[in-house]
């Protein structure tokens, strides 16, 4: 029952690269192919990254005393990454899961069905891992002599280690669980939680050059640190460059956090899963009935959707705040940007709209919000198709969304790095345009890509939110656009950088117009099939 289980859940997290949505059937062998090269590929740009930072530190402390500091400090950025990459899935995974009640009511045995999860959240967090681990072996080897101690070891740890980054994103996902049963809105504090530990990351990652010159400078502090506060991770080091005793050690250390996770989740896994999320029973009070518009209740029903499922607010909702944050940090070091930038551009200098127009739409391109917003409505869109209201008003509703909560932060954004990068009051009026068309036209495509593609049959809103072609697609759509603004500029630049920034504007909102169309004409009939 246990392979059965996992490999439905293994399945359920790769299903786009084995089956055919549309259809329901399995893809063709060279499709199956295509996609998980893709997705290897795509592991692999990721992983490029880090063969600097790996480069940089085997440089310094290969050959040194301190030579296992090495692969300490890599391997604490690897469980970083495996940690962020993968607790939010996890949580999701365990508690969120959509079938844990059907599961639970069969003759299933809950420490499998819980094993089986933990297993499939195993697998993830060794693919984070391994997008730092394996350049840090690359890079460590070529300059140390390759021994079957310092090949093998190191291969085995990072199976070892996973079992630690799963003990640690369970015991992290516990922590949500069990703080969401005991608050009515169980939504806010795990949106909270993420992004002080999302934010947590970046500032690490933000500082992570300073960071970087301090430990190679001041070497042997450091070790004495990590072997002091972080001794888990000097055994890994050492055990990585080859020796059985600490390698052993590491080992015990990892399957025990592991089995104390698992001790903790199998006596709450039950409780937790079916908990009611801290909702209390309301007495009936009778009251005036109050009423909306059609229109008005499909768009507060999109707003109830965004705001009550945490991983949809965290995944297409996060540019909302970056954007303003980092305009007000561009606008407090105003001048030095300006010296920076536009002593630079020197000739190009009516390039600098457009740039401020890219950086805007690249930022906005992250969240959104209708690529996934078909698929969300699962099993249950037979609810929404009944109702008494047009397929035209429903799907407006859904680019209303998307368009209402950018529109703000992009508008204030491109409003303070227009000031900042001193823009001129009209550049400034049409960069706000054009952040508004654009803003438009990726609601209109990432709607029209999900009305493509849609994905009714998850058992987790991980899938629609995080894995779905739509999502992807729609991603890269908004990038690449982006990106294009500044070649149109820099064609027009000869006729000022108005004229760029009208042309910017008028594609996006033509492209947008197009968009809409096709989906009040072909998109209104795909869903209705649905």
């Amino acid at each position: 029952m246990f392979i059965l289980l996992f490999k439905k859940q293994m399945t359920e997290m790769f299903r786009n690269y084995f089956v055919n949505r549309k259809t329901g059937k399995l893809r063709s062998r060279p499709q199956i192919f295509l996609f998980i090269a893709l997705f290897v590929g795509l592991l692999a740009l990721i992983s490029s990254a880090f063969f600097g930072v790996a480069r940089s530190f085997a440089t310094a402390l290969v050959f040194t005393d301190y030579e296992w500091l090495y692969y300490a400090l890599l391997g604490f950025i690897a469980v970083a990454l495996g940690v962020f990459g993968s607790v939010f899935n996890t949580y999701s995974m365990l508690y969120l899961a959509k079938d844990n009640d059907l599961l639970l009511s069969m003759p299933i045995r809950p420490s499998t069905l819980l094993g089986s999860r933990m297993a499939s959240a195993y697998v993830l967090s060794i693919i984070y891992e391994a997008i730092v681990y394996i350049p840090a072996m690359i890079e460590y080897l070529k300059l140390s002599p390759a021994t079957a101690a310092n090949i093998i070891l190191p291969s085995l740890n990072l199976f070892i280690s996973g079992f630690a980054v799963l003990a640690l994103t369970c015991f992290f996902g516990w922590i949500i669980a069990v703080i969401s049963r005991k608050i009515s809105n169980k939504n806010i504090i795990t949106v909270v939680l993420s992004l002080v530990f999302f934010f947590g990351y970046y500032f690490v990652m933000y500082k992570f050059q300073a960071l970087m010159s301090l430990v190679l400078n001041y070497a042997e502090k450091t070790a004495e640190v990590v072997k002091k506060y972080a001794y888990p991770f000097y055994l890994f080091g050492r055990a990585n460059t080859g020796e059985i005793i600490p390698f052993i050690l590491f080992a015990i250390i990892a399957f025990g956090l592991f089995l104390i996770a698992l001790l903790i989740m199998s006596r709450t896994f039950i409780k937790l899963a079916t908990a009611n999320k801290g909702l209390k029973k309301k007495e009936y009070n009778s009251s005036a009935l109050k009423t909306r518009s059609v229109k008005r209740a499909l768009f507060m029903k999109e707003i109830r959707r965004f705001t009550g499922t945490p991983v949809y607010m965290l995944n297409s909702g996060l540019g909302m705040l970056i954007a303003p944050v980092a305009s007000v940090i561009a606008l407090v070091k105003g001048d030095v940007l300006r010296a920076a930038l536009v002593n630079q551009a020197g000739e190009y200098r009516a390039l600098i709209p457009a740039l401020i127009v890219t950086a805007v739409c690249m930022v906005c391109a992250m969240d959104n919000l209708t690529a996934p917003s078909v698929s969300l409505e699962g099993k249950a869109i037979w609810v929404i198709r009944s109702m008494p209201a047009e397929t035209k008003s429903v799907l407006a509703a859904k680019i209303k969304l998307h368009v209402i909560l950018n529109l703000i932060p992009a508008e204030i954004s491109a409003l303070l790095l227009g000031i900042a990068f001193g823009c001129t009051a009209p550049e400034i009026v049409l960069v706000m345009l054009a952040a508004a068309a654009f803003i438009l036209m990726t609601a209109c495509a990432g709607l029209m890509l999900n009305l493509l593609k849609p994905d009714l049959n998850w058992t987790s809103e991980v899938i629609p939110v995080k894995q779905d072609p739509p999502l992807l697609f729609s991603m890269l759509f908004g990038f690449i656009t982006a990106v294009l603004s500044v070649p149109v500029a820099y064609v027009l630049m000869f006729a000022g950088s108005l004229a760029g920034l009208a042309a910017i504007t008028a594609v996006y909102f033509i492209a947008a117009v197009i968009l809409y169309r096709w989906i009040n004409t072909k998109g209104v009939k795909l869903f209705d099939r649905l």
